[in-house]
């Protein structure tokens, strides 16, 4: 209901961030979704809440882990997953 009324009255949504990454952080949220990824993979069943909150802490390590997870059988893709620039440029 509040956010058609942001659109119905034309004004621009105050939107609170919930998930960041640091400044030197590139994260784009398309190679995961070709990837297979499901929103709730990361922020959870959202169909079953009224205000966002953070599920998971997203740093580093725990962005690592899953890159690694996701490519134990491919050596390619985990080469490019675990490349400093593919998060960092």
């Amino acid at each position: 209901q509040k956010l058609s009324n942001y659109v119905k009255e034309d004004k621009p949504i105050d939107w609170v961030p919930v998930y960041q990454v640091p400044d030197f952080v590139h994260f784009n949220h398309r190679p995961h979704i070709a990837a297979g990824l499901n929103c709730e993979n990361c922020h959870g069943d959202m169909s079953k809440k009224t205000v966002a909150t953070l599920e998971q802490t997203v740093n580093m390590g725990w962005c690592i882990n899953c890159h690694k997870a996701k490519t134990e059988s491919d050596p390619v893709k985990r080469t490019k997953l675990l490349d400093c620039s593919t998060c960092h440029y």
